[in-house]
């Protein structure tokens, strides 16, 4: 009994000794004090935090008839991503070209069956693959090949 509450008050010790140690919020330094146990305050003059914020990123892909496909990745705005993917469908021969999906701060995948393709954005690459290949195989397909992913993260600009 004596070793479980040991343990107990150990684990409980460790948990709030932890919770103390943690890295401070942005905008805060990190302040040693005189018990040990650190703590979060204003910016030290002498802190350099780095200035900027996250840009979000967009992608699209546009298909058109004949199948031809076009892609645009890392563009500032659905709108730009919308239309370099219809530009990039047509500068590769393709006619009568639609967007078929947009995503931000995300990936797509594409994956082909035998009577058709299937796209699906995600956060990763791997949850994108993952979508599109279930719903290929959803749709009653045998042979699922994964055609093509293309990733638009957010990006870090600097101030």
């Amino acid at each position: 009994m004596k070793k479980w509450v040991l343990g107990i008050s150990l684990l409980l010790t460790t948990h709030f000794a932890y919770a103390q140690m943690g890295p401070c919020p942005p905008g805060m330094s990190q302040y040693s004090s005189p018990n040990g146990i650190p703590s979060c305050g204003p910016l030290r003059s002498d802190y350099d935090q780095l200035q900027g914020h996250w840009q979000e990123q967009w992608g699209a892909l546009a298909i058109s008839s004949d199948g031809t496909t076009g892609w645009a990745s890392n563009q500032s705005s659905e709108g730009i991503a919308q239309e370099s993917a219809i530009e990039n469908c047509i500068s590769k021969g393709g006619t009568q070209c639609k967007v078929n999906l947009t995503y931000q701060n995300a990936c797509i995948a594409v994956v082909n069956g035998e009577n058709g393709g299937y796209a699906s954005s995600d956060a990763t690459n791997q949850k994108a693959i993952k979508r599109a290949m279930k719903s290929c195989k959803k749709a009653g397909q045998k042979h699922c090949e994964l055609l093509r992913t293309e990733c638009s993260p957010a990006k870090w600009v600097s101030n």
